[in-house]
């Protein structure tokens, strides 16, 4: 249970509405975020922060259409409570000083966290837990099967990431990935670039990305279902869709360790699920010299992968939460 960790402290900690209050008085003008309260008559209550309603970003509109259905649809004790919801993709070290005073549910955060709880990231609310994008990626399928899939190790995404704002940008995953690729020399091989650079505030980060020169046009996601070979790593925090899409092709994942963890990545089994890739990508070259000879294996893991996320579905995730806001109000001393 992915928040059984982050339950047990709250369990142990309590908290109040006065600390939520709090909290939300302080970041209001500073982060995305949105105050969920449900009251004993069985009406919702959302308040947004000042920012996400300034700038219009946070992916507001879809969390509030998820957790009106969740509270709709919720057949339990009766819900009465309040929280902080996150609306920025990642959790990053000004989050800490709120994690400990007050319950904050987020699409995404670090392994080692043990007060923040996971929720779905707003593509899978969004798109009804991709229900569309499965059937398009069968379709396509039923022509390229696994035997006709290229047996090429492929990846595109933003050059995305901390770490690529850092003085050693080179290392962060996703550019050590490209410079990779590059070394390879074999696109047959080996086909992991970079697909789009950020505008990064300061206009030099961006620039010393571009010329490393592993830049490659963008490619549409749906294409990435010829490919027997897919990679996932992350950017500023978790892959949110792209992850879950891939893991629903007749196609074996390459995920490269991090630090960033989704709602349902306990639920991943490394060599079960996905091939596990160090962080580093010191055994990367390792993998794809074992992944020819190794195809009953990685298709199996394939087959694994795509039942598993055939499983997470939209309504189970919807009840999953309910149960989650019932969990957490009870930790809350009214």
């Amino acid at each position: 249970m992915v928040n059984a960790s982050a339950l047990a402290y709250w369990s142990g900690s309590r908290y109040s509405r006065d600390a939520v209050d709090r909290v939300c008085k302080e970041i209001d003008d500073k982060r995305l975020a949105l105050r969920l309260e449900c009251k004993a008559d069985g009406t919702l209550s959302i308040r947004l922060s000042t920012r996400a309603a300034t700038i219009g970003q946070g992916h507001f509109p879809t969390v509030i259409r998820f957790f009106q259905d969740v509270v709709q649809s919720w057949t339990g004790k009766p819900l009465i409570g309040t929280a902080i919801i996150w609306l920025e993709d990642g959790l990053h070290k000004w989050h800490a000083q709120y994690r400990r005073r007050t319950p904050i549910l987020a699409f995404g955060r670090r392994r080692i966290d043990n007060q923040t709880f996971l929720i779905p990231d707003p593509a899978f609310m969004q798109d009804c837990g991709y229900r569309e994008e499965f059937a398009q990626i069968r379709d396509i399928e039923r022509e390229i099967p696994w035997h006709a899939k290229q047996k090429t190790v492929f990846w595109r995404g933003a050059a995305s990431g901390h770490a690529c704002e850092s003085e050693n940008f080179q290392n962060a995953p996703r550019i050590a990935l490209g410079i990779l690729s590059d070394k390879v020399g074999d696109p047959s091989r080996l086909d992991a670039y970079i697909s789009s650079v950020p505008d990064y505030a300061e206009k030099h980060k961006s620039e010393r990305i571009l010329a490393l020169g592993l830049l490659k046009p963008h490619t549409p996601f749906l294409e990435f279902v010829k490919y027997r070979y897919q990679v996932d790593v992350d950017g500023y925090s978790c892959a949110w869709k792209s992850l879950f899409l891939k893991l629903a092709m007749q196609s074996v994942v390459l995920k490269v360790q991090g630090e960033h963890m989704q709602w349902y990545y306990e639920e991943l089994k490394p060599w079960v699920h996905y091939i596990p890739v160090e962080a580093d990508l010191l055994d990367f070259l390792d993998i794809l010299d074992w992944l020819p000879s190794h195809d009953e294996q990685c298709r199996q893991i394939s087959a694994n992968a795509n039942k598993l996320v055939s499983s997470i579905t939209y309504n189970k995730a919807r009840q999953e939460v309910g149960q989650l806001l019932a969990d957490v109000f009870s930790c809350q001393d009214m």
